[in-house]
């Protein structure tokens, strides 16, 4: 049986490979490929609780015309990301990313949020690829995005 794990990660990674070298022009597809650690998991979300914080301050308060639009638009960007960076953790954890539906269910969506952020990815090559670095930079920020 273990014999068949390295047969079944390089026939994953090649499709992978076809699949990204196919749709490189494919932004949405990249987002969610890949895997994510736990820190730059953790400083994507950070990063987008500031930006939240920001916009806030920017949008004013509900006496302002255009408020629920602007928070909308708000709430659909930031969802779509925080998806993105979970999904791609659910990869570093060796699980498929449609395990995020799991989120939609009250109460399991605490334990796998917790499960996100204090689960230990799997050191090695998944099926999902590489591990992603452990330093923490500028580009590393900008590129969860």
């Amino acid at each position: 049986m273990n014999s068949d794990i390295p047969t079944k990660l390089d026939t994953a990674n090649k499709e992978r490979e076809h699949t990204l070298s196919n749709n490189k022009s494919s932004y949405f597809h990249n987002l969610f490929a890949g895997r994510l650690n736990r820190r730059n998991y953790l400083l994507g979300n950070t990063f987008l609780f500031i930006i939240f914080m920001l916009f806030s301050l920017y949008v004013g308060d509900e006496s302002t015309p255009g408020y629920g639009l602007k928070f909308f638009v708000m709430w659909v960007f930031m969802s779509f990301f925080s998806v993105s960076f979970s999904v791609r953790r659910l990869h570093d954890l060796g699980k498929s990313g449609w395990l995020i539906l799991v989120s939609f269910v009250p109460i399991i969506q605490f334990i796998l949020w917790g499960y996100l952020f204090f689960g230990r990815g799997q050191k090695d090559l998944n099926l999902y690829g590489n591990p992603s670095e452990q330093r923490f930079s500028l580009k590393v920020l900008l590129s969860l995005a």
